[in-house]
């Protein structure tokens, strides 16, 4: 449910609907509310809670930078890849602020946890503040020099519509973009491996090298990235019509 509707918050902010994205939010906020209050449901939220990633952005999109920072408290503390797009919003907030200081600061600590994983994801955020952020870090600060150049090569050169498969320094099989196309869906490994008529550990290798090849560490920016190179089939496609046999149960 929470990655489903951060992901709906996600797909609106890139669409440039940020009302609706801020529709959504609250829609999510309040439901939340409802349920703590209900001492008839076992609430157990995870660790790692996807609307918390996305709250930052959408308050930063909706003109209300002075409380990014504080929305991003919980996503700093999180995985690397959670810290790090938390760490971006915070910077593109004080940047907005007129704090360059403090958005330098704040776009290191994003370098600090991205850097040593690869993590390109956190830093494409529409518009080309983040770039400037990262030239300013490099000018004053200098370290991770050869990431934040690989950043600066990526962000600033403006992507076609559908971005290429030849940028991806290892395509994807055949297999690993049928899994790929499942992930929206929300499925379970267990229901993607019975969809595909292969065993659950394969459907958990498949991923694993997914996640390697397009550089993300979770379902979430997988399916971003996948969107991004245009590597999903039309919303209903995988409702309308059974999937082709892809081979025997392993």
């Amino acid at each position: 449910m929470l990655l489903r509707a951060a992901l709906e918050i996600e797909v609106e902010l890139g669409a440039g609907n940020v009302d609706h994205a801020l529709e959504l939010l609250a829609a999510h906020d309040l439901r939340r509310t409802q349920l703590r209050g209900d001492a008839t449901v076992n609430l157990d939220w995870p660790d790692e809670d996807p609307i918390e990633l996305v709250r930052g952005l959408v308050l930063l999109a909706s003109g209300r930078p002075e409380q990014v920072r504080a929305a991003a408290a919980t996503a700093v503390e999180q995985s690397p890849s959670s810290a790090a797009t938390g760490w971006v919003a915070t910077a593109l907030a004080e940047d907005r602020l007129r704090h360059d200081v403090l958005a330098t600061e704040a776009m290191g600590y994003a370098l600090d946890v991205a850097a040593p994983q690869g993590l390109v994801l956190p830093f494409r955020v529409p518009g080309g503040h983040v770039a400037a952020i990262l030239r300013l870090h490099q000018l004053v600060d200098g370290r991770h020099g050869a990431f934040v150049q690989l950043l600066l090569q990526q962000i600033e050169v403006k992507p076609p519509a559908a971005p290429s498969l030849a940028t991806l320094l290892e395509p994807l099989t055949e297999r690993e973009r049928v899994v790929v196309a499942y992930l929206p869906t929300m499925r379970s490994n267990a229901e993607i491996a019975d969809e595909m008529g292969i065993s659950v550990n394969t459907v958990k290798q498949h991923l694993k090298s997914v996640h390697r090849k397009l550089g993300v560490t979770s379902r979430r920016e997988a399916v971003r990235a996948a969107r991004q190179f245009d590597l999903l089939p039309e919303p209903a496609g995988l409702e309308s019509a059974e999937p082709a046999p892809v081979g025997p149960r392993d």
